[in-house]
């Protein structure tokens, strides 16, 4: 732990003097990166990625300059943004946007990792090159964005610097031809490598086999007498991600919302309508208690008591995960893997299994979770969401898509349609307790092949859900 609240400005040299640093300073005053443009285009550094892609993309200097503006303008635009330079660090600092280390961790190949309380008393994290010009980070970022492709947005992109291995990630949009970035930052090579490790286990792990858990999902879709019926909501899927031109319609052409009245939706809007979650995972979360706990404990109580999380303990039993006799303490840790809390943020406890799923969270200008139907429905009614498209979907059950919630972007993300909270739940939980995994649950419903990833992690209370959500085998 840093005890400096100033390890910034002791550790790195400041030349603020020069004109790259200045004219950094004044791109995050304004926020107008054409101004910053007319300093960028006469470095050297920019004059030889011209070249480059010049040679490599067949582009003239024109196109460069406006792929250059387009890719880089929203993202200084937006005021949640910070540039990821020491510099800009330093200038945060400066300007009292960052007040406090909470911690720190320095690569022996030269990339910094650091984690700061803000004026808002929120946790964010920085990282950085040391000692990088800016000029030299954005054309790094540039380079790696160019190799992006609609449908694969996220790119990591490995180099050298003095001999030392490094690495940088881009997030970008791509919207017709145009390419804008969403996040940029280097990335620590043992980070990276950890990334890819993961990846692999992630698609390589076969999901578990259990045909028992078909005949237990066939009765909780049966029981599911609060499920929206197929004249309830109307969908307009439009055009799948990539292939749209300009902006699309609402995903939700209409939904009866007389079949909200049901206890089962009441029990998740009185959750939603109290506010007791902050959707930033970089804030630390109120505790579970007084009437944040009373508000909990009626949504699951009202979950645990329906029909359909009856069969789940039917299933749970069979699988030694659940006993009538010890039926409180089941209970108990039931209770504790959805609302325990934890972080996602390196330092607040600031997430738990039920926002991540049932409510959404952002990282940033990125959407965690977010993985309940209704949520989205009303957050589109709202205007707080935008639709993107479908990378697929399975009409009447289940689609997956893009979109952004609140000014945050969703890249990938899927649901179940037409089901009750009641189900969700029931099934959520189902697979947490036996299959966690990549896919870990597999079943079908309306003869789809459907799928549950789950995970599970450390918390204040011992073992939480991460997440858990659905999607289509493909």
């Amino acid at each position: 732990m840093e005890d400096s609240k100033n390890f910034i400005v002791n550790e790195l040299p400041l030349e603020t003097t020069s004109s790259s640093y200045v004219a950094l300073e004044n791109l995050m005053e304004s926020r107008n990166f054409n101004g910053y443009f007319d300093f960028l285009k006469n470095t050297d550094l920019y004059e030889k990625m011209v070249n480059e892609l010049m040679k490599t993309k067949n582009l003239t200097p024109g196109n460069i300059q406006k792929m250059v503006k387009n890719m880089w303008s929203d993202y200084f635009r937006n005021e949640s943004n910070a540039f990821k330079n020491w510099y800009g660090v330093y200038l945060e600092q400066k300007n009292g946007n960052l007040v406090e280390t909470v911690n720190k961790v320095v690569d022996q190949n030269g990339v910094y990792a650091g984690w700061f309380k803000t004026s808002e008393g929120t946790i964010v994290k920085r990282t950085f090159f040391h000692g990088t010009s800016p000029e030299f980070d954005i054309i790094a970022f540039t380079m790696c964005a160019l190799e992006t492709k609609r449908g694969q947005e996220n790119k990591r992109c490995g180099f050298a610097i003095d001999g030392a291995p490094v690495a940088v990630f881009v997030s970008t949009k791509h919207v017709r031809d145009v390419v804008t970035v969403v996040t940029a930052e280097p990335r620590r090579v043992f980070q990276l490598q950890a990334e890819k490790d993961e990846s692999k286990i992630m698609k390589t792990k076969k999901p578990n086999k259990d045909d028992s858990f078909q005949k237990f999902v066939d009765r909780m879709w049966a029981a599911d007498v609060d499920r929206a019926k197929p004249t309830d909501v109307s969908l307009n899927w439009q055009q799948k991600v990539g292939k749209n031109h300009g902006n699309l319609k609402p995903l939700f052409n209409y939904v009866n919302e007389t079949i909200f009245n049901a206890p089962v939706y009441q029990a998740l809007f009185n959750v939603w309508n109290h506010k007791i979650f902050e959707p930033a995972v970089c804030k630390e979360e109120l505790p579970v208690e007084g009437q944040k706990k009373a508000v909990l404990q009626r949504f699951f109580q009202t979950m645990t008591n329906h029909t359909i999380f009856k069969v789940a303990l039917e299933y749970l039993q069979e699988k030694g995960v659940y006993s009538p006799a010890k039926h409180d303490q089941f209970m108990d840790h039931l209770f504790s893997l959805w609302f325990g809390v934890y972080s996602r943020c390196h330092a607040p406890l600031g997430s738990s299994g039920f926002e991540h799923v049932f409510a959404g969270e952002t990282k940033g200008r990125v959407v965690d979770g977010h993985h309940n139907w209704v949520r989205f429905y009303l957050g589109e009614k709202a205007g707080d969401i935008q639709y993107k498209g479908y990378y697929v979907y399975d009409e009447g059950i289940i689609g997956t898509i893009q979109y952004d919630w609140q000014g945050a972007h969703k890249q990938k993300g899927g649901f179940f349609f037409y089901t009750s909270p009641a189900f969700d739940f029931a099934v959520y939980s189902s697979c947490v307790l036996t299959h966690t995994g990549n896919e870990g649950c597999r079943f079908k419903i309306n003869n789809y092949d459907l799928f549950v990833t789950s995970f599970q992690q450390r918390c204040n209370s011992g073992s939480c859900i991460s997440t858990s959500y659905a999607g289509i085998v493909e």
